[in-house]
């Protein structure tokens, strides 16, 4: 089984590089020019985005392609309709160069922002109206790469990612910038966060992706979630129980926005045809969290 994989030092990117490796799969990654500590296991290529055109050449024919790579994920740049126009272009060309090359499988990572604006359950069958940029980009993405494998006799994937959360996710998620808060008893404002969302762990995630490499599975989007939604403000207690803080929860310290979204997804379908089951408790990815910190800041993980 040879696998290649962008976007191989993100979030995602790494858990799943991991678990490919461990299962013994021929694994070729990409990661940017300057990067350095990548997997000895795996074999790794140094280019941009904007050499994804010739990807399939450097690769040469594979089983699977799982396209990770996005630039302008923060919030400000989820709205950036030129940077967003640029992911789109640089995708397809990857999976075009990818195809010609033989590939016989594409599997893409989605988002919910495919969706908009939700308040109400939500599976793959719903209409999709993104409000934003990357979510305009990530659904014609879909539409493109589902021309191209059909064109090409290729199979199409995507997983639909809601909300994931483990140790080596960026500082500034809601998890990680108030556990560190919590660490140190600080007060910890919020909105009311009557919100409904769902939290996925990384490993979970990375075993969706890892699992629609082979599944014999139709083709079109897949929800990946815990399936667990629940009021924010409920994790964020729970957040609380698992660090064992101090620290006051002033929930409706801050305004609520006008357009508050909720992540409620059904992922049935993920279930039924990838035949994956998310196994990691929310609790338990929290522990992982502060565990892995303690190991790298002993000092500042200590409440």
């Amino acid at each position: 089984m040879k696998v290649v994989i962008t976007g191989a030092t993100g979030f995602i990117g790494q858990a799943l590089v991991r678990r490919t490796c461990e299962a013994g799969w021929e694994t070729v990654l990409t990661a940017r020019p300057g990067h350095s500590g990548l997997p000895a296991k795996a074999k790794s290529l140094l280019m941009s985005m904007e050499e994804y055109s010739t990807l399939g050449r450097a690769t040469g024919g594979s089983d699977c392609f799982v396209h990770l790579a996005w630039a302008g994920l923060r919030s400000q740049q989820r709205m950036d309709e030129d940077l967003q126009e640029k992911n789109l272009t640089y995708s397809v060309q990857a999976i075009e160069s990818m195809l010609q090359a033989g590939c016989r499988r594409i599997v893409l990572a989605g988002s919910q922002a495919e969706y908009g604006p939700i308040q109400e359950r939500v599976t793959e069958a719903a209409e999709c109206r993104p409000s934003t940029a990357y979510g305009r980009a990530k659904l014609r993405l879909l539409q493109e790469a589902s021309r191209l494998c059909s064109q090409y006799g290729a199979a199409c994937k995507e997983l639909r990612v809601f909300s994931l959360f483990g140790p080596g996710d960026r500082a500034d998620t809601l998890i990680s910038s108030t556990l560190r808060r919590m660490l140190k008893n600080e007060p910890c404002p919020f909105t009311l966060g009557t919100q409904r969302w769902d939290y996925l762990y990384i490993s979970d995630g990375a075993d969706a992706f890892f699992r629609s490499c082979t599944a014999d599975c139709p083709d079109g989007s897949y929800n990946i979630a815990s399936g667990v939604s629940l009021p924010l403000r409920e994790y964020i207690t729970r957040m609380a129980a698992v660090a064992r803080a101090k620290s006051p929860l002033l929930f409706g310290a801050l305004p609520t926005p006008a357009a508050q979204p909720s992540l409620w997804p059904d992922i049935t379908k993920a279930r039924r045809e990838l035949g994956w089951e998310p196994r990691v408790a929310f609790e338990a990815g929290i522990q992982s969290i502060l565990e892995a910190w303690s190991q790298q800041e002993p000092a500042e993980a200590q409440p």
